[in-house]
């Protein structure tokens, strides 16, 4: 059975950054995983017994719209909807702080996931460490 852990640090939830390690840096090669926003953003990790097997994040903005990011499951446990999971619970729990308006830069490959989500898309491609995302946004 799994189990959802929220935090408002990365420190309390070890298994955030195992998924996020695992995810971005090993597998997809990225340097600059951790960040200035880890120390006052919400980390949500689901569990399985012991194991962080699917991790998100999200921080308020300076014009107040919370940035949602860091949407990772570990290779082993895609196709069972933990993405989705992942982010349906934090936006469940930024609805309780209040929050009207989500935005986030998907990975290309993602883009299905968050649509159906109920993410809408906006301007042109960008780029992560060489990686092309897309701008998406969503209203509560």
């Amino acid at each position: 059975m799994y189990t959802t852990r929220i935090t408002r640090s990365l420190q309390e939830n070890p298994g955030a950054r195992m998924v996020r390690t695992a995810v971005f840096m090993e597998e997809q090669g990225y340097k600059n995983e951790f960040d200035d926003h880890d120390a006052e953003a919400v980390h949500l990790c689901i569990y399985d017994g012991e194991e962080g097997i699917a991790t998100a994040r999200s921080y308020r903005n300076p014009e107040g719209v919370w940035v949602l990011g860091r949407v990772a499951v570990l290779r082993e446990r895609r196709g069972q909807r933990l993405g989705s999971r992942a982010v349906q619970e934090l936006e469940e729990y930024l609805h309780t702080l209040s929050a009207r308006e989500i935005e986030l830069s998907a990975q290309l490959h993602a883009i299905k996931m968050y649509a159906a989500l109920g993410y809408q898309e906006e301007g042109g491609l960008l780029y992560d460490e060489g990686q092309p995302h897309k701008m998406m946004r969503k209203f509560l």
